[in-house]
């Protein structure tokens, strides 16, 4: 695995991650729409937001330079956001004014061609 062939797959995590903060973004008193649901933005705000909170495995183990550790921390993130899935697309439809351009399964196919080009490796 050279460094230069994983660029465009955390190209696209990072991306996909901008996409979900945005969702969020639309979700909080931020997009200043005051006829936002409280509760409905509240949940949803917590299923998006847990998206993002174990990046960090992934940040971690790449700083670590160990494949297996990725491997693990990307296989990890994928069990969560299916596991979630439901949820997810649930915090997703009722985002306020947002016809949303990501999916759960977008971002497990991402996390899913990242973990082969590391397993598969090159040196």
């Amino acid at each position: 695995m050279t460094t230069l062939s994983l660029l465009p797959h955390m190209g696209s995590l990072l991306n996909y991650t901008s996409k979900i903060a945005m969702t969020i973004r639309l979700n909080s008193n931020y997009c200043g729409k005051e006829t936002l649901d409280e509760n409905t933005s509240r949940v949803s705000v917590m299923w998006l937001s847990d998206m993002l909170h174990n990046l960090h495995f992934i940040g971690s183990a790449m700083q670590s330079n160990d494949r297996l550790r990725l491997s693990n921390a990307l296989e990890k993130q994928h069990t969560y956001w299916r596991h979630h899935e439901k949820n997810i697309e649930q915090a997703i439809h009722y985002t306020h004014g947002t016809t949303a351009n990501w999916s759960v399964e977008e971002g497990c196919a991402i996390i899913k061609r990242l973990q082969r080009d590391i397993e598969k490796g090159d040196g």
